[in-house]
């Protein structure tokens, strides 16, 4: 359900308009200028010129706006709390093992141009201890010499991205690997 707060600020009136289900609109005739002092010598907020109060402060008005500003935002963050069970989920990803990563390394072919076959081997290993193990570095034996170094990221859904380009022979772009999914494994 959109909620919206408007505030419209028109000479000699403030309006503040929330609306959700139902909307309700507030509208305060403000003067602006010093409070005019009753004749016992005290200061009077409403005076006798129809019970319009008198705005001692133009700050006040500032600050209305202000409180008005924090309510959206505290309504917006509110809003964007993780899901729980997303969170869960994510947590209890099984690990990424570097055998199973290879392993899925191993069906892709070669991305070089001019260049045909599938990988003979793969090495991988990730410095990181975490159930990924992103980012992942890979080194790929392809029928053709050089071998081609990857840096790859295996997302959530088990899927892999990886760039790179050969070994001591670099190239006007990037290699790219891309496959699905790898196993769940005993970690990095």
């Amino acid at each position: 359900m959109p909620r919206t707060i408007a505030v419209r600020i028109v000479p000699g009136r403030f309006t503040l308009s929330l609306s959700a289900a139902q909307s309700v609109c507030l509208s305060v005739p403000i003067r602006f200028g010093r409070a005019r002092a009753a004749e016992s010598g005290s200061r009077v907020y409403a005076g006798p010129d129809g019970g319009e109060p008198f705005m001692r402060f133009g700050g006040l008005l500032v600050g209305l706006v202000l409180v008005a500003g924090i309510a959206g935002t505290a309504v917006a963050l509110h809003s964007r709390e993780e899901n729980a069970q997303f969170v869960s989920q994510q947590q209890a990803l099984a690990p990424v093992g570097a055998a199973q990563l290879e392993s899925l390394i191993l069906t892709t072919s070669d991305p070089r141009p001019g260049y045909a076959g599938r990988a003979r081997a793969a090495r991988c290993f990730s410095s990181v201890h975490t159930a990924l193990g992103d980012p992942w570095a890979c080194v790929v034996s392809y029928p053709r010499s050089p071998r081609v170094r990857y840096r790859v990221t295996v997302h959530s859904d088990r899927s892999i991205y990886g760039s790179g380009e050969p070994e001591g022979h670099p190239l006007n772009g990037v290699l790219t690997v891309r496959g699905c999914c790898v196993a769940g494994g005993t970690g990095p």
